[in-house]
């Protein structure tokens, strides 16, 4: 049996529970938890999976650059300068 059988099984008989006699009565569904948790599963995983590739290679690899430039600077000059700070960019 696939892992995503099992996870389906359990999602759909809460989603099919949402509406009961407990939502009927003003109480909160007993599997309205599971609910939003799948539903910020499905968020979570489709904005990842969205990603522009190129951009995150780009990121990756400036900050190799930075953690490769402070190397050396420390190498060469027996310390590394600060951080940059909010204002350096001003």
């Amino acid at each position: 049996m696939p892992p995503y059988s099992a996870m389906t099984r359990r999602a759909i008989p809460s989603s099919s529970s949402s509406t009961s006699s407990h939502a009927s009565r003003g109480a909160v569904a007993p599997h309205d938890d599971r609910l939003d948790a799948l539903a910020m599963a499905v968020a979570y995983w489709t904005e990842y999976l969205n990603r522009d590739i190129s951009r995150e290679e780009d990121r990756r690899l400036e900050k190799l650059m930075e953690l490769e430039y402070r190397r050396f600077q420390e190498s060469v000059l027996g310390y590394s300068q600060a951080a940059p700070d909010f204002f350096d960019n001003y």
